[in-house]
């Protein structure tokens, strides 16, 4: 027998398990012993770093990709120029013609944009990754995230749980929202 909380707990056996923890019970303490738990958040850390990692890499993608330079002077080669030259003339002459195809892009600036405004000002519930330390890296940073409060981020992932899984992946969390943005930004209608 022990009292948890305030609750008897009755067992044939002195191992005992009471929500994932499991409990071994030797003998009859002389005194009230308190257990107190705490979650190990560091793997949900790594995952959220990971998360701004890569977000941040798509960001940057992206801003290249609108921003990158154009060679005018590099149209697409005809079969007779492509006999005059080698493989590897052939291959820095592509990559020139195809640079800056995207450059201004309205669709993918569009994107960015949509995605940098959700990132910055969407919340579940009044809760969101301003709650947990995580900002805009500032307007140089062309829509990029940042951790800018580490201890913020620990105490939510060990005592918002429940706020952070909706945050994240409820059925109109951050991913559903995001993958919204790149469906409606890819979605065809046929001819207009």
């Amino acid at each position: 027998i022990l009292q948890v909380n305030g609750q008897d707990i009755v067992r044939s056996s002195n191992t005992i398990n009471i929500d994932g923890l499991t409990i071994e019970l030797n003998s009859k303490p002389s005194e009230a012993v308190t257990i107190t738990m705490k979650s190990d958040v560091s793997g949900l850390m790594d995952t959220v770093k990971k998360f701004v990692e890569d977000y941040n890499s798509m960001v940057d993608l992206m801003n290249s990709l609108i921003k990158e330079k154009v060679y005018k002077d590099y149209a697409p080669l005809s079969e007779e120029q492509r006999n005059e030259m080698s493989e590897n003339q052939i291959k820095n002459w592509e990559e020139k013609a195809k640079s800056g195809i995207l450059r201004g892009d309205r669709i993918i600036g569009d994107i960015t944009s949509k995605m940098h405004t959700l990132m910055t000002g969407f919340s579940v519930s009044g809760f969101s990754l301003y709650s947990m330390g995580i900002t805009s890296a500032g307007y140089t940073e062309n829509g990029k995230l940042k951790i800018t409060d580490e201890d913020a981020l620990r105490t939510a992932l060990e005592t918002k749980g429940t706020e952070v899984a909706q945050l994240f992946t409820s059925e109109k969390g951050l991913s559903s929202q995001l993958n919204s943005i790149i469906n409606d930004a890819i979605r065809t209608s046929g001819v207009q």
